[in-house]
């Protein structure tokens, strides 16, 4: 039976290709590990903007509401002759512009 030998030249390299091979595994490992962590924390910072972005679009809406309902108070004050017109327009426009902060929110909300 004729058994051949390696070469001393021979395993050098095998066990250098083996090293190269483990460090290149290494690298991969680590380059997941740092985006799995990476998209953890895009998660985590897009959940609490949600959260922060939900509640104040509550806050806006409520806003928004009772805005519009002082302005139909003031509406029908300045029809009965009591309020000027100067009040309906100003709580129209406070009215309006609370209703384009709750759209600008909706917008933030969609692109988060």
């Amino acid at each position: 039976m004729d058994t051949e030998v390696p070469s001393p030249h021979y395993s050098a390299r095998r066990r250098a290709d083996v090293r190269a091979a483990e460090a290149r595994a290494r690298e991969a490992a680590a380059n997941y590990e740092s985006l799995h962590w990476n998209a953890c924390l895009e998660a985590e910072s897009a959940l609490a903007s949600e959260e922060t972005l939900s509640s104040r679009q509550g806050t806006l809406r409520d806003s928004q509401r009772s805005t519009w309902k002082a302005a139909l108070v003031a509406e029908q004050r300045f029809a009965a002759g009591v309020g000027d017109v100067f009040s309906v327009l100003a709580l129209q426009r406070s009215a309006l512009e609370a209703e384009s902060a709750v759209l600008a929110l909706q917008r933030a909300r969609i692109d988060n």
